[in-house]
């Protein structure tokens, strides 16, 4: 083996030499270093090349093959430079030590609080709220509150906590403090462990016991979410509490190896630590990259926000995939320690508030604020238990929600579980800051289901600037989550158009009503679409056509008689009746011209030949017949008569007196004459014969 990595080492003298990253001085483990090898390097040429560049000066400490390929080598600082000149090397970075605020025992749970009674041992389990909040003594429970928390679909917790499975058959791996494998929660759930630290096996501390303490908010038999699942302790923190990268690194070469050979089926894997230094943060750090190598070797990581009521980004693993998680209080708000919340001191520093992390790396928000579970006790009294607040227990209790899931979904990817418990998370939080998403974590499994009714609304014609009218849209949740809807009006005329109403979130099973509001500001026809944002992965986005006219005031002219009326400006053209519409406040000249025989009369207000349009309005314009004077005898058109010299016609003319007839031949003048005579007095009625 040794003369196949001299053998790839003189093939590639060429190459650039590695960066080497020395740690800060106060932080700084001396003569400790990381070492990440190419992806060239074979899994069996590792420890190989290690023996090789640690020579006759060093000594290799650990070997990683499985979540990233490298080795831990104890060797003079002032040698370093030399491992970043082989070829094969990736990175060189010093060990270091990460600052924890927890180096010293906090009073109040240094001993722990004997729990009264045994773990309970059938679902759905009770959560008794008698313990009081050292802010408001009506919010904490003596059992977890959170579990309460995670099962309901509103924001009323109902005193049971009832998990849709228990997560038996999942592994959870707790990168912490270790555990304490005795005491009641965890008794026969307690699988194999590894201790980086080198210190004693994985038991937990004594004076600090944070990692019993996450343990039982993921798994624990009484405070835990998948009470089934099986725990694997990875100790990363001496005692008192001093953690180093290289513990961190091991911790994951560690569970991608034996979740490969010794630990199989579906797992998750627990992390309660946050930082700010770039071996923590970067995403090309020597850490994130065993992070990676754990997510793709199956294992969904899942990290606290922190506690630094800042940007989680600047203090949380940026490994592709993993699930930062932020902490939520009673009250469904981000949970933020005020001063007078028991050990202020111990956990915030500078004198300020301090809390969850926020902002965009934040994936969703699990109970944080003074949680209750299990601590470290003794063989003769192993069921002590603490209240402690912060992120480290908003994370454990993802990686429940994450086992309670992969029991029935054991082939699930990383990829998929982080998406699941992010889709199913409600939207119930409020006071979040900016850039932060509104997602509290559930055990309820399913989605919301959103529809919608009408999907058009059509408003018709409306006046300008003086006329509105609301329609009514309904929203209806017929899914298992509760259904949230942002509304928005988009579209060429969406000034015109608002929306109003439907109170967060729809529970299952119900609706609420929009309403939209059309208010035209222009004259013709006006268009926009009502937009509604849903947490329905089938529907995220539905849209409902929004339809209106704006309308100018109408100038109606109806003619009454023979004649024509014209406007100034042109729209009115008529000889019976019209209508046109003007721009409000436009000045209107209405001209009349009679038919011949007519005369105009009048409008029917008496006098509007002009106007200023301001609403819609009707007129009348009268014409009346004129009298024509008196041209004397005119043929009648109603009696048989004939030219002169046309032969023989019989008259009858009709009188008041009756009717009597009789042939007379009279000359044509006086015949003429008669019947003029006949038209203007009716008296009489004669038959007259014309003459021959």
């Amino acid at each position: 083996m040794r003369t196949i990595v001299l053998l790839l080492f003189c093939l590639s003298t060429s190459a650039p030499a590695a960066p080497l990253h020395p740690a800060p001085p106060e932080h700084a483990v001396k003569n400790l270093w990381l070492v990440s090898l190419r992806s060239e390097v074979k899994p069996d040429q590792v420890a190989a090349l290690a023996d090789q560049l640690a020579g006759t000066t060093g000594r290799v400490t650990a070997v990683w093959v499985s979540a990233l390929r490298g080795f831990l080598l104890e060797l003079p600082d002032a040698l370093a430079p030399r491992l970043a000149e082989h070829p094969l090397v990736e990175q060189v970075v010093q060990d270091r030590r990460f600052p924890q605020p927890f180096s010293t025992p906090i009073d109040d749970c240094s001993l722990g609080i004997a729990l009264s009674g045994p773990a309970p041992t059938s679902l759905p389990q009770s959560i008794t709220c008698t313990d009081p909040d050292p802010q408001n003594a009506a919010a904490t429970c003596v059992d977890n509150w959170g579990l309460d928390r995670l099962d309901g679909l509103t924001s009323t917790r109902d005193g049971t906590y009832n998990p849709p499975r228990t997560g038996s058959g999942v592994h959870i791996f707790i990168i912490d403090s270790g555990l304490y494998a005795q005491h009641q929660d965890f008794a026969g759930r307690v699988g194999a462990g590894f201790d980086t630290t080198g210190t004693g096996g994985t038991q937990d501390c004594d004076s600090w016991s944070h990692g019993s303490h996450v343990a039982g908010i993921a798994a624990g038999a009484r405070f835990g979410v998948a009470k089934g699942a099986t725990l694997h302790p990875v100790r990363v923190a001496t005692c008192p509490v001093a953690i180093q990268l290289s513990y961190l690194v091991s911790a994951f070469d560690w569970i991608a190896q034996a979740h490969a050979t010794s630990i199989t089926g579906p797992a998750v894997a627990s992390i309660s630590i946050n930082s700010t230094a770039p071996d923590f943060t970067d995403p090309s750090s020597m850490l994130n990259t065993a992070i990676t190598g754990v997510i793709n070797a199956g294992v969904l990581v899942i990290q606290s926000a922190g506690n630094n009521l800042g940007d989680a980004c600047g203090h949380v693993s940026r490994a592709p995939d993993v699930l930062i998680v932020g902490g939520s209080d009673e009250y469904d708000t981000p949970w933020e320690r005020a001063p007078a919340d028991p050990n202020y001191a111990g956990w915030c520093s500078g004198g300020g508030d301090c809390g969850s992390n926020h902002g965009p790396c934040v994936s969703l928000f699990a109970p944080a604020a003074h949680v209750v579970s299990s601590w470290f006790g003794t063989p003769s009294d192993p069921r002590n238990m603490c209240r402690l607040s912060g992120t480290s227990m908003a994370a454990p209790h993802a990686a429940g929600a994450a086992a309670l899931y992969l029991q029935t979904r054991p082939t699930a990817t990383p990829a998929q579980v982080r998406q699941a418990l992010i889709d199913q998370a409600r939207p119930v939080l409020t006071a979040l800051p900016a850039a932060t998403t509104n997602k509290l974590l559930s055990v309820v499994e399913g989605s919301a289901s959103a529809g919608v009714s009408p999907l058009s609304l059509d408003f018709g014609a409306l006046r300008v600037g003086r006329t509105s009218a609301s329609r009514d849209v309904v929203i209806s949740s017929s899914g298992v989550l509760p259904l949230s809807v942002s509304a928005g009006v988009s579209g060429m005329h969406s000034t015109d158009f608002g929306v109003g109403g439907c109170a967060q979130p729809v529970s299952p099973s119900s609706s609420c009503t929009l309403s939209v509001t059309f208010s035209p500001t222009l004259a013709g026809e006006r268009t926009a679409s009502l937009s509604l944002s849903t947490n329905d992965p089938a529907r995220p986005t539905m849209l409902v056509a929004l339809q209106g006219a704006g309308e100018d005031p109408r100038l109606t002219v109806v003619v009454e008689g023979n004649g024509t009326v014209e406007s100034a400006p042109a729209g009115i053209s008529c000889g019976a009746a019209c209508t046109a519409t003007f721009t409000e406040g436009t000045n209107i000249t209405l001209t009349t011209t009679p038919a011949s025989g007519s005369a105009f009369s009048g409008w029917s207000d008496g006098g509007m030949g002009t106007l200023v349009l301001t609403d819609s309005i009707t007129v009348v314009a009268t014409f009346s017949r004129t009298n024509a004077p008196d041209a004397g005898p005119a043929p009648d058109a109603g009696v048989n008569e004939a030219p002169p010299d046309a032969g023989t016609m019989v008259k009858h003319v009709q009188g008041a007196g009756g009717c009597g007839c009789e042939t007379t031949a009279v000359p044509a003048l006086v015949w003429a004459a008669l019947v003029w005579l006949a038209r203007r007095r009716r008296g009489f009625c004669r038959t007259i014969e014309r003459p021959q």
